[in-house]
């Protein structure tokens, strides 16, 4: 492998893990405010502050929707292999995610302060807040950003070992975030409020606990299949397996957040109707970041 296509395959590989980063704080932030609607606390907040932990909750399924995008686009899309157009992806996906977080960073800090210092110095202390990570986050990366005169190719076919290596990298960007959501659908079945709610919500959420392990059963069969199957060597169906269950999982798994969402939106005293339309928006959100873009840029790169 010459040394202008290592190049492309670790900036790949380090976009991925920047992924995975993000993923990892992200995964937090979402379980908070799906959580947040539970405790006896949240009734007392004021309707400003509940509708804040709604925008947060709203602003972080977007940061996991962009963050997981490059995993559908580089199996879909590129076949698993590595492109110029799959680095440019990841990277404006994050670029597009992190002013999003810090917004969730703000509104959750401001969220948490307001019992403390009243809403005045709330808003001024989640102001900063974002204003710290805006800037650490985007703005010093903005004005230190150099062009890195690629001399790579614009695609280069990876290896049957390399393209098991990134699909297990790929897993690991999407698992965190539904561990963390599946480890909130149980807490929150033990909690005073959950027995409150009406029977219909609790098979919502129910149904929606049952779509997070899938996607954990999903994610973690790679890794098993590639361990048990094949004892860890690189073999075509390893691949094909593993491309198919990490892209299965994003179904049972969107389908759940959009559960979720819907269960957290009626809790909002959001109206049933304005809580399904939500919900459908959020699957209709992932369908297209996950599903029809990646189908519709593989379909154009096959007419050129």
């Amino acid at each position: 492998m010459n040394n202008s296509n290592s190049q492309l395959k670790n900036k790949i590989k380090d976009v991925l893990n920047e992924s995975r980063i993000l993923v990892l704080g992200t995964q937090v932030l979402l379980g908070f405010q799906f959580q947040a609607v539970f405790y006896p606390g949240f009734a007392r907040l004021a309707p400003g502050s509940r509708w804040a932990n709604f925008a947060s909750l709203v602003f972080e399924l977007l940061v996991l929707a962009l963050l997981l995008a490059p995993a559908p686009f580089h199996r879909i899309t590129e076949n698993g292999d590595d492109t110029i157009a799959l680095k440019h992806l990841a990277a404006r996906a994050i670029g597009a995610a992190l002013p999003l977080f810090a917004c969730s960073l703000g509104l959750d800090v401001a969220l948490v302060s307001v019992s403390t210092i009243g809403a005045g110095g709330a808003a001024a202390v989640g102001g900063g807040i974002f204003l710290i990570a805006l800037t650490m986050w985007v703005a010093m990366g903005i004005l230190n950003h150099r062009d890195g005169n690629e001399a790579h190719p614009r695609q280069e076919a990876s290896s049957l070992q390399e393209k098991i290596e990134t699909l297990l990298t790929e897993a690991r960007v999407i698992l965190p975030g539904v561990q963390a959501l599946l480890g909130f659908q149980f807490a929150a079945m033990l909690t005073d409020k959950f027995q409150t709610l009406p029977h219909s919500l609790r098979i919502v959420h129910t149904i929606s606990l049952l779509l997070m392990a899938i996607a954990i059963i999903l994610l973690v069969a790679p890794a098993a299949y590639h361990r048990l199957a094949a004892d860890g060597t690189a073999r075509r169906d390893v691949d094909l397996f593993g491309a198919w269950a990490v892209l299965g999982s994003l179904a049972p798994l969107s389908l759940g957040l959009a559960g979720d969402l819907y269960v957290v939106a009626n809790i909002q005293e959001i109206s049933s109707a304005w809580s399904a339309a939500i919900a459908v928006a959020a699957i209709a959100l992932f369908a297209c970041v996950w599903g029809l873009l990646p189908v519709f840029a593989r379909n154009e790169g096959r007419k050129r």
